[in-house]
Parts: structure tokens; C-alpha cells; sequence
């Protein structure tokens, strides 16, 4: 997972501390036997008030007193007057309220720990500041006072209430569940859980919501962003849409879980990716870095290793004139892939260039010969074309099809074009896979094997194309 150098604030709507900490005997209001006399303050978090008239405050362990507040030790301020202070890891805001949130960071993570009053009023705001690399610049949840509200009703306020949210990468389960047309900016998802401290349990869903948004400002087109949640009961993304307001994408959830930013992808904008991609995988020999940062990873020299024993190795058998760099270039495709690519396992990349190997006698050394690979990766028809391969497609479709294809046909050019270059679709269906299987060993009587046994295999099951 890529790790980020964060940096957490919580920022409260209310920033005044209470002032006039205890009354005094002269200032109690009325003076006779049924008037009875209290402290102004009879509650404070993390703390306990005595009785009247001495009315003290006294701090519980690991907290001390600023003010008319317990604040957590080593958060303290500085002579002001709003106790909110920040270290490397650790930060402690107070509002107007007496509501008491104290975070704790990692590179990839935080806790917040809300500690709040039996009548919160004040709304609380969470910041979460990505690394200068990331193109999501900021993530911030708002909670109202209603929202916190609701908890307090149902749990209680004597035990903290603890955010945690947690930067993934998404992994290939997570990708391949992006909607079509559509991919995940980063492949970022950010983990957000609410979780009742007296027992542990989550608290996933509200009546009332709170806002989570986005600062988009790193991200160009962002009019054809939008939030997505990951549904794990569906096992899918939910577009959920949101409101764009300067350069913040915006919406209202009740429920926690894994959300991310997702972009419609647009003709221009895919073309514009693939090409950017090419040009990375092309000069990865010699600016890895580059690549690593564009698919927010880092370097595993072992799985680089093995993917050249298991499947680099093969690729270049038998043909001449790659150089190491060609060779490392392949290998780190396969490893690493691509954001348009990562939806494909290793073994699934490795198969794209085999089936490119196939069609052109060649592997890819050029800029313009890896966007064909990654043009084929997602189903997209190669710039360059090899009329030998397609010519042996059209006689494969005549085997399968018992008649000539039409090429003015869609479907029928879409089966040429699938078994001529290996075109993969967004969107497997192991279904119809399976059953194209059994089609393909009805007809040629032996399981698939080679790159054009199995484009064959992917033109049955995906083109349309019909007898």
C-alpha cells in the first residue's frame, strides 16, 4: 500500500472556551430556601466538578487543566485561548461545547477519539491531509450536532466514540468492481468506521447523516467526478454521486465503509491515459520510480523475480533483438501493470502480451507498440494491424461459425478482431466463458492452450457473433 506522510487536524465550528469558570456566592440567582445553589459548570469531559461552593475541577489521569477544560497531556496550548494543539502523531481539540477529540496518526491512518457532552451543539469537523503525491489533496467528514446527537441517544456519552479512517489501495477485487466506463482516481479508497468504545461495535448506519467531500483541486475534469462506495453486500461501487462547490466534491452518507473518488471515463480522456501509461511502461527500465509513483506502489524486487521466471522468460523465447531493457520493460507491466490495466491479474497481463506476440511476431519495444498492448488489455482495437492474423481469424470464425464473416457486422468484425488480436473485455462473465469452452473443444475436439486458442475462447463468449 502506498504510504502517506499525513498530517491530521480536527477544526471545531466553535472556537471560544468558556469564560467565568465557576460563580461565585454572590452572583447565585435568588436567595430563598427553594432557590438552590449549583455550580456554573457541573460537567466537563475527561473530569469531575465538586460540589458547590467549592465547584473545583479535577482533571482524570493523563489529562490536566487549561481553562475550564480537561485537555490530554503534552496537547496543551500555549497562552490562548482555544485548546487545540498538534504534535508529529497526536492532536487534542476542545469545543465550545466541551466535546474533547484526540487523534493519533500513522502514515496510512487515524484515530479519532470523541469524547462527548450529554447535549453536543457545536459540529465537529475532520480533515484528513493527503501526501503531496496523491491526487485527492484533502478528505473531510462533518459531523452535526444532531448526528453525534443520535449516537449519544443510543450509546451514551460516557464512553469515547472512536473514527478511524484508513488510506487502501485498492486491490484487483476492488478494481475489477468499478462500474464500466468508470475508474477508481488513484486507486485510492479511503476505510472510514465509527466504533462505540464501551463494547466495540461498529455503528454503521444513522438516521441522520454526515458529510464526507473531497478537495478535487489536483484533478483534472473534475465534472465528470463523483463519490463511490464500495457495497459489500452487492459486491460492487455505488455511484453516489455529489456536488461540486469550488473544487470540492460534496454528499451526505449514513453509513461508513470504503469510499473512493470515481471518474467517468470520456473517449479523449481514455486515449489520453493510454498513451501516458505506454510512455511509462516504455522508459520503466530506466525511471521504474516514475511508474511505482503513477500506481501508487512500491518496489517488490521478489515479485519481479518470479514474474520473470514464470512469464517474462517464456515471452522471449525463440525471438532476438530485445535488449535487458525491452525485457525489464515486460516484466514490470506484468508486475506492476497499470491503473487501466490493474483490473488484469499478472498471469492475465503476461497473457495480453503473448496474445500480442501472436498477432505481430513480435514483442512490444516502442511507445507506440506498448498502447497497443494496453489498447488490447481493454478491449480496444490496436492501432497497428497485421492482416496475417487476421486473415487466420477469418478462417478460425468459418470453423466456428460454418459461414464467412461479415465485417460490416459488427459482432461478426468484433469476433475477427477479438481472435486476431486478443482484445479483453472490461467486463468477464465466467459464465459465458465456461460455456465458450465447451463450445471451442466441441469444435476443434481439445481444451484451449495457445494466446489464439483462448481469443478464440474470448470471441465466442463476448463478440455476439452467431452461426
Amino acid at each position: 500500500m502506498k504510504k502517506f506522510l499525513l498530517t491530521f487536524c480536527f477544526i471545531f465550528l466553535s472556537f471560544i472556551l468558556i469564560s467565568g469558570v465557576v460563580k461565585s456566592a454572590s452572583e447565585v440567582v435568588g436567595i430563598g430556601e427553594e432557590d438552590i445553589e449549583s455550580c456554573e459548570i457541573s460537567d466537563v469531559a475527561n473530569g469531575e466538578v465538586s460540589n458547590y461552593p467549592e465547584c473545583a475541577i479535577t482533571c482524570n489521569p493523563g489529562y490536566i487543566l487549561e481553562g475550564s477544560t480537561c485537555v490530554a497531556e503534552g496537547s496543551s496550548g500555549s497562552g490562548s485561548s482555544n485548546t487545540s494543539s498538534k504534535s508529529s502523531d497526536q492532536s487534542s481539540t476542545t469545543s465550545e461545547d466541551g466535546t474533547v477529540v484526540t487523534t493519533v496518526s500513522t502514515d496510512d491512518s487515524i484515530e479519532g477519539s470523541i469524547n462527548t457532552v450529554a447535549e453536543p451543539t457545536d459540529n465537529q469537523i475532520i480533515f484528513f491531509d493527503s501526501a503531496s503525491d496523491s491526487q485527492i489533496q484533502e478528505i473531510e467528514l462533518e459531523l452535526p450536532a444532531e448526528f453525534l446527537a443520535e449516537l449519544i441517544n443510543e450509546h451514551g456519552h460516557e464512553e469515547n466514540i472512536l473514527i478511524n479512517i484508513t488510506n487502501q489501495t485498492a486491490d484487483n477485487d476492488l478494481i475489477s468492481s468499478v462500474p464500466e466506463n468508470y475508474f477508481l482516481i488513484g486507486n485510492d479508497v479511503f476505510y472510514i468506521e465509527f466504533i462505540f468504545e464501551g463494547d466495540g461495535s461498529l455503528i454503521d448506519n444513522f438516521e441522520n447523516g454526515f458529510l464526507i467531500s473531497f478537495d478535487v483541486s489536483g484533478i483534472s475534469n473534475p465534472e465528470n467526478l463523483s463519490i463511490g462506495y464500495f457495497n459489500p453486500d452487492l459486491n460492487e461501487w455505488i455511484d453516489i454521486g455529489g456536488t461540486l462547490t469550488d473544487n470540492i466534491l460534496w454528499t451526505v452518507v449514513k453509513h461508513t465503509g470504503r469510499f473512493g473518488l470515481l471518474c467517468k471515463k470520456s473517449v479523449d480522456q481514455e486515449i489520453e491515459m493510454v498513451f501516458l501509461e505506454a510512455s511509462l511502461i516504455n522508459n520503466s527500465p530506466l525511471d521504474l520510480q516514475a511508474l511505482l509513483n503513477y500506481n501508487n506502489t512500491i518496489q517488490n524486487s521478489q515479485k519481479e523475480v518470479s514474474g520473470k521466471e514464470q512469464y517474462t522468460n517464456k515471452l522471449i523465447s525463440g525471438l532476438e533483438g530485445l535488449d535487458d531493457g525491452n525485457i525489464d520493460a515486460i516484466t514490470y507491466f506484468i508486475v506492476y501493470g497499470t491503473p487501466l490495466t490493474k483490473y488484469l491479474g499478472a498471469g492475465e497481463r503476461a497473457g495480453v502480451v503473448n496474445s500480442y506476440r501472436s498477432a505481430f511476431g513480435k514483442l512490444p519495444t516502442t511507445e507506440n507498440e506498448w498502447s497497443d498492448v494496453i489498447k488490447i488489455s481493454i478491449g480496444r482495437w490496436p492501432n497497428e494491424r497485421s492482416q496475417e492474423a487476421e486473415n487466420k481469424a477469418v478462417e478460425t470464425f468459418k470453423k466456428i461459425y460454418l459461414r464467412t464473416p461479415d465485417r460490416s457486422n459488427p459482432n461478426d468484425d468484433a469476433a475477427v478482431t477479438v481472435m486476431a488480436y486478443g482484445l479483453r473485455p472490461n467486463d468477464r462473465n465466467m459464465g459465458s466463458e465456461a460455456i465458450a469452452i465447451d463450445i471451442f473443444e466441441g469444435i476443434f475436439g481439445y481444451s484451449p492452450d495457445s494466446a489464439t486458442d483462448w481469443d478464440a475462447v474470448r470471441a465466442i463468449a463476448y463478440s455476439g457473433a452467431i452461426r
